[in-house]
C-alpha cells in the first residue's frame, strides 16, 4: 500500500467533485438522438423535447469522478472508511435504491424504453454521484465557494444577457440563441413590449434561477458569519451580485422558494451574529437593508415587467397562458397517476400523454405535452405512487437526520437552507426529474445537505 499513492487519488476525486459543480452550468453536450413523438416519416411525427438524448461536456467530469471512486473502493482501508460511512447512511441509501429500483421497473412497461434507459442511467449517475460527496466528505466550505464562483459566473452571464436583450449562441459553451423576437423563448411580456428573461448558459431561466438561489444562500450565509472584513466585504459583493442576476431571470417559483426558506431559517435561528461590520449593524442587518434596496432600486426602474410578472394590475395574455399550461400539466398528471398508479415509465410521461390522446383522435400541437409542473406529481406518474413514497421516505430520512444535527453553526444553517430550498422548488418545477442538469442538481444539493462534517462547529 502506498499512502501517498492513496492520498493523491483522493485529491484528484475531490478536486474532480468540486471541477463538477464549476462546469455543471455549461451545457456542451453532443446530442446522438433528437426525440420525437407520434408516426415516424409521417406528418403526424413531431419534436419532442424531452425525448432528446445527449451527453454533456460535465458528464465526462462525472464519469472521471466515478472512475476514481471506484478505484478507491478496491483500495482495503480506503474501502473500510467508506463503507464505515455508507452504513451511517444506510438508512438513506435503502429508501432511494428502492426507489431506484423502480424506476428500472418501470422500464418493463415503458412505452418508450430507449428514453426510459437514458433517465434511468441520468438517475443512476445522480445516485452515485450522492454516493460519492457523502463517502468522500467533501468538505462543505469548499463546495459552498466553488458554487459561489459558478453562479457569480452565471450572474455575470445573465445580467449582460438581459440588458442586450439577447442570448448569442455558442456551440462550443452549450448556449442556444435566445430573442425576445423569438417565439417560444422564456420573455415577460408588457403592454409595450417584450422582455426575454436571463438564462445564463442553462436552457431555461427557472434553473439559471435555482442555480443562482444555491449560490446566493451559500454566500449570504458564509457573508454573515465571516470572520475577517475582507471575507465579510467580497462574500457580501457576491451576494448582491447574484441576487441581481437572480432578479433578471424573473423566476417567480424560485423568489418565493428563496422567501419562504430564508424566513423558515430566520425562526429557527438561535442566536444572533456575533460579528459586526459596523458598531451596532450585523452583517445579517446590514446585508438585508441592501438587498431590498437593491431589489426596491431594480423593481423601480424595471416596474413594467416586475408588474407583469406578478400579475399586478391584471395578468397580461403570456402570463395567462402560462399559469393555464401549468395547472393543464398538473391536470395531466393526475390523470396518469389515475391511468396508471404504476407509472408509465421514467421519461415516458409526456411521450404516454401525445400517445393517448392520438389514440383518442384528439390533435394537439407538440409544445402542449409538458411534464407536469411537480417534482412530487412527476414521480407519482413515471415510476408509480409506490415510487413517490420511497422518495419521500428518502427525503424525510435527510430531514431527521439533519434536525439531529440541529444547531447555530453555520454548517447547520447553510444545509438546512439548501435542503429546504430543494424541498419547496420541487413543488413548483420538473426540472430535478426531466433535465439532466436538473438531476444532477438535485442530487448533489441531497449530498451537500447531508454531509457530515462533524468538526464543523462554527
Amino acid at each position: 500500500m502506498n499512502p501517498v499513492r492513496d492520498f493523491k487519488v483522493k485529491t484528484v476525486l475531490e478536486y474532480a467533485v468540486l471541477s463538477l459543480l464549476f462546469f455543471l452550468p455549461w451545457q456542451t453536450v453532443w446530442i446522438f438522438r433528437e426525440g420525437t413523438t407520434g408516426v415516424p416519416g409521417t406528418s403526424l411525427e413531431n419534436v419532442w423535447q424531452y425525448g432528446t438524448m445527449g451527453v454533456y461536456l460535465w458528464d465526462v467530469i462525472a464519469i472521471v469522478c466515478i472512475a476514481l471512486f471506484f478505484l478507491l473502493v478496491t483500495r482495503r482501508h480506503d474501502r473500510d472508511d467508506i463503507m464505515f460511512t455508507i452504513k451511517k447512511n444506510k438508512g438513506s441509501l435503502l429508501f432511494v435504491g428502492v426507489a431506484l429500483l423502480f424506476v428500472g421497473i418501470s422500464l418493463v412497461w415503458a412505452q418508450n424504453r430507449d428514453i426510459a434507459l437514458y433517465y434511468a442511467i441520468r438517475f443512476l449517475q445522480g445516485f452515485l454521484l450522492f454516493v460519492i460527496i457523502q463517502s468522500l466528505q467533501v468538505h462543505w466550505k469548499k463546495m459552498a465557494l466553488t458554487l459561489i464562483a459558478a453562479g457569480s459566473i452565471q450572474a455575470c452571464l445573465a445580467i449582460g444577457q438581459f440588458f442586450i436583450q439577447e442570448v448569442p449562441a455558442s456551440t462550443l459553451l452549450g448556449m442556444a440563441y435566445h430573442s425576445p423576437r423569438v417565439l417560444g423563448d422564456a420573455v415577460v411580456q408588457t403592454v409595450d413590449a417584450r422582455w426575454l428573461r436571463a438564462y445564463g448558459s442553462f436552457p431555461h431561466p427557472n434553473i439559471l434561477a435555482y442555480f443562482l438561489g444555491i449560490a446566493f444562500l451559500c454566500s449570504a450565509t458564509l457573508a454573515t458569519r465571516a470572520e475577517k472584513k475582507y471575507e465579510m466585504v467580497w462574500l457580501s459583493v457576491s451576494t448582491i451580485l447574484l441576487l441581481i442576476g437572480l432578479f433578471f431571470t424573473f423566476s417567480r417559483e424560485v423568489v418565493l422558494c428563496l422567501f419562504i426558506v430564508l424566513g423558515i431559517s430566520l425562526l429557527w435561528k438561535k442566536r444572533e451574529d456575533r460579528n459586526t461590520l459596523y458598531e451596532g449593524i450585523s452583517p445579517t442587518t446590514l446585508l438585508v437593508i441592501m438587498s431590498c434596496i437593491i431589489v426596491a432600486t431594480l423593481s423601480g426602474v424595471y416596474r413594467e415587467p416586475v408588474f407583469a410578472r406578478l400579475g399586478i394590475g391584471g395578468l397580461e395574455r403570456l402570463e395567462k397562458k402560462s399559469l393555464q399550461e401549468r395547472v393543464s400539466s398538473l391536470e395531466d398528471g393526475w390523470k396518469t397517476i389515475q391511468h396508471a398508479p404504476q407509472g408509465v415509465g421514467v421519461g415516458n410521461s409526456t411521450y404516454a400523454l401525445e400517445a393517448r390522446d392520438r389514440a383518442d383522435g384528439v390533435k394537439k400541437p407538440w409544445y402542449a405535452y409538458q411534464p407536469a409542473h411537480s417534482h412530487y406529481l412527476l414521480i407519482a406518474a413515471e415510476i408509480g405512487v409506490l415510487g413517490l413514497l420511497c422518495f419521500l421516505a428518502f427525503l424525510a430520512h435527510l430531514a431527521w437526520k439533519l434536525l439531529r444535527r440541529a444547531s447555530s453553526s453555520i454548517a447547520f444553517v447553510l444545509k438546512q437552507r439548501l435542503f429546504l430550498f430543494a424541498i419547496f422548488v420541487g413543488f413548483f418545477d420538473h426540472f430535478f426529474w426531466t433535465i439532466p442538469v436538473g438531476i444532477v442538481l438535485w442530487w448533489i444539493g441531497m449530498a451537500l445537505s447531508g454531509v457530515d462534517n462533524s468538526s464543523d462547529v462554527s
